[in-house]
């Protein structure tokens, strides 16, 4: 498969953030008010170069690229039946169904560790992903070699949800990052 070139959305560099950290308030369905401000998140969408990395795998290691390609067969049943479950129950109002928004890592340096110790059951302390589907035919995962994110690039954005705050990283764009 060739290289693809598509948009990717990429956190706006906005004064605003000097000032004020970036972030994202989100409520239940049933008490959300569209007059109040829930985030001050702002993207632009920049073309990107995905490159396809089949039959390189190997090139890419966690401790030289930030990840891994592992080809693993899951004991973990890829479909569950109602009342079974899973890993963790991440079917409520704070997870939704669609793709996440803008280019962004799901942890901090500061949220890492505290998600792993108070969120994941002991064999899953390691970050997995694997889709949930067994055929990916929109909005796939990419994958950003950190040597290639100057740390300028990581901003951290204030995630709050009524029982917790966390923290997530989103990017902004630089021509350097290497998809």
């Amino acid at each position: 498969m060739p290289d693809l070139h598509t948009p990717l959305n990429f956190l706006v560099n906005l004064d605003l953030y000097n000032v004020e950290k970036p972030y994202a308030v989100i409520v239940p369905p049933e008490n959300y008010d569209d007059s109040i401000l829930t985030d001050n998140l702002v993207f632009e969408t920049r073309d990107v170069t995905i490159t396809d990395i089949r039959g390189r795998e190997e090139e890419f290691t966690l401790d030289g690229a930030g990840f891994v390609v592992l080809h693993h067969k899951t004991q973990l049943p890829t479909k569950h039946e109602p009342g079974d479950v899973m890993v963790k129950d991440l079917r409520d109002w704070t997870v939704p169904d669609l793709p996440a928004y803008g280019a962004h890592n799901d942890v901090t340096v500061d949220s890492g560790p505290t998600i792993v110790d108070t969120q994941l059951p002991a064999q899953l302390k390691e970050f997995t992903w694997r889709s949930l589907l067994p055929t990916i035919e929109d909005c796939p995962l990419a994958v950003c070699d950190f040597r290639s994110i100057d740390k300028d690039d990581l901003i951290a954005c204030d995630r709050v949800i009524p029982t917790r705050a966390g923290e997530v990283y989103y990017l902004r764009y630089n021509s350097g990052q290497r998809w």
